[in-house]
């Protein structure tokens, strides 16, 4: 046999591997299809009259990388000038620069970056909010109904200060608040792929809970001690216990090591 010949049957069985890896590959990740009949995205704010709707058009997917539940990468795009809420002035109106900007920046989206299993129905969301061109880091907490079944469907909610996003301005002869609570539910179906390997440690929820509690604590407390010191959230945090051991190198200069405990940095001052 020619060597071209042999170079030939080797690259072809190589590619042959390659697409019969990739294939079992995607066996292995569950797959899921959302139906987008009976799912939901709207939004509600409180107003001296109802201003509450939903969107029209809109599209998410959820993509594993692995079977584990962890691995979950949430997208949710929205068409912003299918808002709908009843009222053709106030969907102008929202439409309009002032708010959606639809115009300028019609799509509004949602892109997790870290997802943690904060119970044995719950997960949580991390990722950038965009709406009107600016990104934001928000969560969108949902519960799960219908574990196990390779069905069934997750309701989250994500609360949002509308003027971070540069939403300042009102509606005509109606007063609204800033928060802003966007609602969001899917109905799925595992289509292809392995069930969705969830955690079933209690105490992994529980430390899961805690570490997301604990870092936002300690991120108020560093910014602003003076405050967290008088603040309520300091008496209501969970005191942890000191470690027994602290290394010495862990002060240098009179620096102090930052260590994401409840009420406490390494040893060299309690806040």
């Amino acid at each position: 046999m020619p060597h071209i010949t042999k170079r030939a049957v080797v690259a072809m069985a190589v590619g042959a591997l390659l697409a019969m890896t990739g294939t079992l590959s995607r066996a292995q990740v569950p797959v899921f299809d959302i139906d987008h009949a009976n799912s939901s995205v709207k939004f509600n704010v409180n107003a001296s009259v109802p201003v509450a709707g939903t969107f029209e058009n809109w599209d998410a997917t959820i993509t594993l990388s692995s079977a584990k539940a962890t691995s979950a990468v949430l997208d949710i795009q929205i068409q912003a000038a299918s808002v709908n809420t009843g009222s053709g002035m106030k969907d102008g109106k929202l439409k309009g620069k002032d708010f959606f900007d639809a115009k300028t920046n019609p799509v509004i989206s949602f892109h997790s970056t870290k997802v943690t299993e904060a119970g044995p129905n719950m997960v949580v969301f991390e990722g950038d909010f965009t709406i009107r061109g600016v990104t934001k880091p928000e969560k969108l907490t949902f519960t799960i109904d219908g574990k196990g079944t390779g069905s069934g469907s997750v309701n989250g909610t994500m609360a949002f200060d509308r003027k971070e996003y540069g939403m300042n301005s009102g509606i005509p002869f109606i007063k609204i608040a800033d928060r802003v609570e966007v609602t969001v539910k899917l109905q799925g179906k595992r289509v292809s792929g392995p069930p969705v390997v969830r955690n079933s440690s209690r105490q992994e929820y529980g430390r899961n809970a805690t570490e997301s509690q604990s870092s936002e604590i300690v991120h108020r407390r560093l910014a602003d001690p003076v405050h967290w010191l008088a603040s309520p959230a300091r008496k209501a945090a969970p005191q942890h216990p000191r470690p027994e051991i602290e290394s010495k190198n862990e002060r240098k200069n009179g620096d102090c090591t930052r260590v994401a405990w409840m009420d406490q940095i390494s040893g060299c001052a309690r806040l």
